[in-house]
């Protein structure tokens, strides 16, 4: 039986625009199921914004020159297929993380920032359920996400979009251990909130209370 869920705990686009745990298969905007109204449910749009980004990445792939080239598409792939596919739970954008980790090592410069955005979103994917019980940010969250791959995808295949914006950020003069620092930043509340929530509570009640 197919997972009838738009999405599952995962800060994704169906997060943002239909909620946690709505069914797939039900159209956009309150419109009917018959005819072509199943075309617009989660479901089909999920896939056909996927099956678009996983054609265009292919070619680029099939053209790359460098390693690094390899695990940038690699982790704009695995960022796509957790952002875009439904029926995500927030564990699968782990799967993006250890290419983002690899294009980090083979190209600093111009990947630290897009790594440190990509594994800060999975940290909070996870927190969110595990230790930091943020349903709360599960919009905004998806919202920042939704935000990163497009602001992403617009620097990695169309850098001439925005160049005087990109030129300023090349030119400031980041050490090298900056993404360590920013990335340091956005997982100390985490661990900060996991730690808590693992400390054992004792509680005293009073006479009148038991």
């Amino acid at each position: 039986e197919q997972y009838p869920f738009s999405t599952y705990n995962a800060a994704n686009i169906w997060m943002f625009f239909v909620g946690n745990t709505s069914r797939d298969a039900n159209p956009l905007f309150g419109l009917s199921p018959e005819g072509i109204g199943f075309l617009l449910s989660p479901s089909w749009i999920g896939k056909i914004l996927f099956v678009i980004v996983s054609a265009y990445v292919l070619k680029c792939a099939l053209f790359a020159k460098t390693l690094r080239r390899t695990f940038q598409l690699a982790t704009w792939e695995a960022f796509a297929f957790f952002l875009l596919l439904p029926g995500m739970h927030e564990r699968y954008l782990i799967y993006a993380v250890p290419f983002a980790c690899v294009w980090l090592v083979l190209d600093m410069k111009k990947s630290w920032i897009w790594s440190l955005l990509i594994t800060s979103i999975c940290a909070m994917n996870i927190s969110m359920v595990n230790g930091f019980k943020g349903a709360d940010l599960w919009v905004p969250v998806s919202g920042l996400a939704i935000l990163i791959f497009i602001a992403g995808i617009v620097h990695n295949f169309a850098p001439r979009a925005f160049p005087a914006l990109i030129e300023k950020l090349n030119r400031i003069p980041f050490p090298r251990f900056t993404p360590y620092v920013v990335l340091a930043l956005f997982l100390f509340p985490m661990l900060i909130s996991e730690f808590v929530g693992r400390m054992r509570v004792n509680i005293e009640l009073q006479p009148h209370q038991l």
